[in-house]
């Protein structure tokens, strides 16, 4: 039940998948059901990986992703079952080194990295391109938009630590 009527979130989803990152997991770690492997019988949505965002992996852009719901302290081993947050409000790690992260940032994911960061400036999605310089921006930015896991809701400038955000983890 999501609490609506009593003042709690309207949307969550959560997804309950099996640890594959050949690590343990902590909370706020953002993971990406795994869709890319080449055994058959591991590509059944139902297995979590480090998100490998890179030329000749694009399936990493278009799965769910979520962050990790698990207890302050506490890890999950590999191989054991966990849940994912992939919609709604959670704590994610972030890395805030890269690039200072503020209120309302979009947060997206970084080749085999389970932290979430920002960039220098934050994308249009609105305008309409009026020539082709501009045209490659938009392009950038909806590259930028497919990989927009989360919404900052708090700010950071430290690495690896957890903030507040809205999940976002299913595609544009």
């Amino acid at each position: 039940m999501s609490g609506f009527m009593f003042g709690g979130s309207a949307l969550t989803l959560d997804v309950g998948v099996v640890n594959a990152t050949g690590a343990a997991v902590t909370e706020g770690m953002v993971l990406a059901i795994e869709l890319d492997d080449a055994t058959a019988a591991n590509n059944d949505g139902f297995r979590a990986q480090i998100p490998v965002v890179a030329t000749g992996n694009p399936e990493m852009l278009l799965t769910a992703h979520g962050a990790a719901l698990v207890p302050t302290g506490q890890s999950i081993p590999n191989g054991e079952n966990l849940i994912l947050r992939v919609v709604g409000p959670c704590s994610v790690r972030v890395d805030g080194n890269a690039q200072n992260i503020v209120i309302g940032d979009l947060l997206f994911t970084a080749n085999g990295s389970t932290d979430l960061l920002t960039g220098a400036a934050q994308p249009d999605f609105v305008t309409a391109p009026v020539d082709l310089a501009t045209t490659l921006v938009d392009l950038t930015a909806v590259q930028v938009l497919l990989k927009t896991k989360a919404v900052a809701r708090e700010g950071a400038t430290a690495d690896n630590v957890l903030i507040d955000a809205w999940m976002k983890g299913l595609p544009a």
